[in-house]
């Protein structure tokens, strides 16, 4: 314990504690490459690691542009909404507009992870604020999930069911009643 009433789990990691010990300024300089990099649009993963696009992230938010959360929050919603558009509008089921936007809830997850990583590294009073965001960006991040299942289990509904013909299902294995005799099931 630290003496201030709040839990180990209630503070960053040991790690995080003094990040900013370690900032260059080629990696300020660098930051909004970083953040690029760590949010476009790709089926590989990002060249950059979470923690990386964290410090990018709270660089950015500290000397820069105080607004960079909540700008990549409206650049991903915006994103996704426009997947959502597409697919909605795409009644022949095209996989490529299926795949686009699976693609891209990989890489909001991703971003989910770096942003609460981000979040982490702050400072008490703007990692309350900035944590409130992040939680709501991740439970939009499910309710995004759930639009793509609901997209997929409706286009699946539309193809035409065959029932399988009755030559295609077992006879019921014997089973053995509660009085000692076998029940065949029906013929």
């Amino acid at each position: 314990m630290n003496g201030s009433g709040e839990s180990s789990a209630d503070q960053p990691s040991v790690a995080f504690e003094r990040w900013w010990q370690s900032v260059t300024l080629a990696e300020l300089a660098q930051s909004s490459a970083v953040i690029d990099e760590f949010t476009r649009e790709s089926t590989e993963p990002p060249a950059v690691s979470p923690e990386q696009f964290a410090r990018a992230a709270v660089l950015q938010m500290l000397c820069i542009d105080a607004g960079v959360v909540d700008e990549l929050i409206a650049r991903a919603d915006a994103r996704n909404a426009a997947l959502v558009h597409a697919l909605e509008l795409d009644e022949d089921g095209q996989k490529s507009g299926v795949d686009a936007f699976e693609s891209w809830l990989t890489r909001r997850r991703d971003i989910s992870v770096g942003l609460k990583t981000c979040v982490a590294l702050l400072s008490s009073p703007l990692r309350e604020a900035v944590d409130a965001k992040v939680d709501s960006f991740i439970q939009a991040t499910t309710e995004h999930q759930n639009i793509l299942f609901t997209i997929l289990f409706g286009r699946g509904l539309q193809k035409p069911v065959v029932a399988p013909s009755r030559a295609s299902f077992r006879k019921p294995i014997a089973l053995k009643s509660r009085n000692g005799t076998r029940n065949q099931g029906p013929d």
